[in-house]
């Protein structure tokens, strides 16, 4: 009951919307609607800080240590003086010095695709690893029930729309206050009965 509700609703804005701009579709709408998340994602990514990392890495360490404190003080309530490290390491000095020693060895170079494959197995592994393995399983099904949900909605959303038309335009139907199951089942139905009578008849 919950769920025709819903449906009903939302139809019934679609229906005033291309009233009220009769070119516009239903199924215009319908994505316009679905792109709003993924817009007003981008727009609070310009007000997100920079990475720590990317900060510590271009020597910007006051600014780094600015984004851990709050970081901190979101994830654990206490204050932003409270955060435990108080120091941050010169990344710059320490690549200048790895670039150094790299160039005394002479260490021949790896191919960018191989030493690319290193780069992200290393860095899997850290995340399958004891310390971090349930907080990445928990990550990945938060992300995979968003995909999944989201892409449902977006495929068959349109579908169920036009079931529910057919459903209150039939006159077999027009007077009956169907669920969405009853919805459903007169549309398997019909195309039942369509396939029938498309069917050759043989005698």
């Amino acid at each position: 009951m919950a769920n025709k509700l819903f449906l009903d609703e939302i139809q019934y804005i679609l229906k005033m919307l291309h009233f009220i701009f009769p070119a516009i579709h239903s199924w215009q709408i319908f994505l316009a609607v679905c792109c709003l998340p993924s817009l007003l994602s981008g727009a609070c990514c310009m007000f997100f800080p920079e990475s720590p990392k990317f900060l510590m890495a271009k020597g910007r360490n006051e600014q780094a240590m600015a984004v851990f404190r709050t970081l901190y003080a979101l994830n654990t309530g206490c204050s932003r003086e409270d955060y435990p490290i108080k120091e941050l390491v010169d990344e710059t000095a320490i690549s200048s010095d790895e670039t150094i020693q790299k160039d005394r060895k002479e260490v021949p170079q790896k191919a960018p695709a191989i030493s690319g494959l290193r780069s992200f197995q290393d860095q899997m592994k850290s995340m399958f690893g004891k310390t971090h393995l349930k907080n990445s399983l928990m990550a990945y099904s938060i992300q995979f029930g968003i995909l999944f949900g989201l892409n449902t909605f977006r495929l068959w959303v349109p579908q169920l729309f036009t079931i529910i038309q057919e459903y209150e335009l039939d006159p077999t139907t027009f007077a009956s206050d169907g669920s969405l199951c009853d919805m459903l089942a007169y549309k398997v139905n019909k195309s039942a009965v369509l396939q029938e009578l498309e069917r050759p008849y043989v005698a």
